[in-house]
């Protein structure tokens, strides 16, 4: 009896193991796409913007979404005077 219940138990066990290693190496995927993307997006200057139709700012070179466009002008109206407000 105690074997029959040793081999359920081990069983369960493996497959929590199995579960975990394939949750793993999708997460190794989703990583390795998004990885050149974020690089990408973090050496972008952000200097050509587009505007989209619910005001979101989103970069032409990277299609990073930079919030609202009337947040994103403030801040490059700041930035380019160089000064505090």
């Amino acid at each position: 009896m105690r074997e029959y219940l040793w081999f359920w138990a081990a069983k369960g066990l493996v497959e929590i193991g199995i579960a975990l290693g394939i949750l793993m190496l999708i997460g190794l995927v989703v990583l390795a796409v998004s990885i050149p993307m974020l690089i990408r997006q973090s050496r972008c200057s952000h200097s050509k913007v587009t505007e989209t139709r619910s005001c979101d700012a989103i970069c032409v070179d990277c299609g990073k979404n930079l919030g609202f466009i009337g947040t994103w002008r403030k801040a490059v109206a700041t930035n380019q005077r160089g000064g505090d407000e």
